[in-house]
């Protein structure tokens, strides 16, 4: 009887999740403004530990975002793009080698449910949203989470790990506040510094190019770069100031040089006020510091160990569970773990957009969310897409593939003898709201 009822109660619930997934979904495509607002707060407000399942366990973000794909999947959108046929492949590469034997289910996960459904996100917003309000809302979230970095270094209290407690393994491994040189680090709902910081840096270049005036914009920059500093991670600070820099000297439009210089001014004054504050704490953690780099250099050993395509060989599980790559159990290279766990095929893959973005990027025709991944180009080399990081940087990458094909629609109306890539056939009225959505 007890069985029959937890039966009854179970698919009871199971059948309201389903109505009110259905309802969102409807609420989604219906206001995607309002959704897409909904996104962001998720992102940036409610920690990964916070989700659903027990074999498998998908946080709310996961689960809010793939309900925002369906919703808008079933509008027409961009164009294709060469990038979207590099991430299917890769999507392809990991089912043959799982297929063989040499792919991990983990590693599927990771992939499709927080990577490729990122990148979607990133293609199919602009699609629905301004690309002006995708930045605003953007701005405006990240300029919240910068503010209470700032509440939470002076009170020394992180109350987003008090307010969303857990007993899942998520919470068990990023629910502890991390210290360094005898400060607590800032992380806000990232669950790490490095990842908080990571994505702060990410969202530099999109303030620049916001449609706020530039007093609104230096005040929210100078608090991402304040807030930065707060994680006390190197790799973050390093991001955030090199997002600035190409910024102001690679953005093609949007920008005049009084607006430059001034973004330059203001580094200069960050920098300057926040290095004596800096230097101290990173003396303090000095054996940690040098430490936690050595251990990066080494990391280079494994490259050779990679395989053509799926997991490396070296990949083993202890009988407790631990699992390590050789002789290492942190993998803090998001480069180097990309070619452990999906293959050499996959990494030289996405080191060729990156490098494609810096091409263009230095040919002065990158849309900020480009500038932004090539300044990722560190922290990509030096540590891993852990929590919020990894969503975040997927969807920027979508993003960035999305503006770059609404900058070109751009240039061909502008331009008739402009010449599009081969991949992807424009329909030219959609072509039109694309520009009209991209300068308002």
């Amino acid at each position: 009887m007890t069985g029959t009822l937890a039966a009854v109660n179970g698919s009871l619930l199971f059948g309201i999740a389903g109505v009110l997934a259905v309802l969102l979904v409807v609420a989604l495509r219906r206001y995607p403004t309002i959704g897409f607002c909904l996104w962001a707060l998720t992102l940036c407000f409610v920690p990964i530990w916070v989700g659903a399942g027990s074999a498998v366990f998908l946080p709310g973000l996961v689960l809010l975002s793939a309900l925002a794909v369906v919703a808008w999947a079933g509008k027409p959108g961009l164009p294709v793009s060469a990038v979207d046929v590099v991430v299917l492949m890769i999507a392809i590469l990991y089912c043959v080698a799982f297929l063989l034997g040499l792919g991990r289910i983990s590693d599927g996960l990771t992939l499709f449910a927080y990577w490729i459904l990122a990148y979607m996100m990133g293609r199919l917003a602009p699609a629905r949203i301004s690309v002006s309000v995708l930045y605003r809302i953007l701005v405006i979230v990240f300029a919240a989470v910068a503010v209470l970095a700032f509440v939470e270094y002076i009170t020394e209290e992180n109350f987003f790990v008090r307010l969303f407690t857990a007993s899942n393994a998520q919470f068990k491994l990023w629910g502890e506040i991390q210290p360094r040189g005898g400060v607590l680090r800032v992380e806000g709902a990232f669950g790490h510094s490095i990842a908080l910081g990571a994505c702060l840096a990410l969202a530099v270049p999109l303030v620049l190019a916001a449609k706020f005036s530039l007093r609104i914009r230096i005040l929210v920059v100078a608090g991402l770069l304040g807030a930065t500093a707060l994680t006390f991670s190197r790799i973050g600070i390093i991001a955030a100031v090199t997002s600035l820099v190409l910024t102001v000297v690679f953005l093609p439009s949007g920008l005049t040089l009084r607006n430059r210089l001034a973004f330059l001014a203001l580094l200069a004054g960050v920098a300057a006020a926040a290095f004596p504050f800096l230097a101290g704490t990173f003396v303090e953690a000095g054996g940690e510091a040098a430490g936690s780099a050595a251990y990066r250099a080494d990391l280079l050993t494994l490259v050779p160990q990679m395989r053509l395509l799926g997991v490396a060989e070296v990949f083993q599980v202890l009988p407790d569970g631990t699992a390590y790559f050789g002789n290492f159990r942190s993998i803090d290279s998001a480069l180097i773990l990309l070619g452990l766990s999906f293959g050499l095929i996959p990494l030289v893959a996405v080191a060729g957009l990156l490098v494609a973005a810096a091409v263009l990027m230095l040919r002065g025709k990158a849309t900020p969310p480009t500038i932004a991944l090539v300044a990722q180009l560190p922290s990509l080399a030096t540590v891993a897409l852990i929590t919020q990081y990894s969503f975040f940087l997927w969807f920027i990458c979508g993003l960035a593939v999305s503006t770059q094909i609404i900058q070109r629609q751009h240039e061909k109306l502008v331009n008739p003898d402009f010449r599009m890539p081969p991949i992807g056939r424009i329909d030219l009225s959609r072509s039109k709201q694309g520009v009209g959505n991209a300068e308002r």
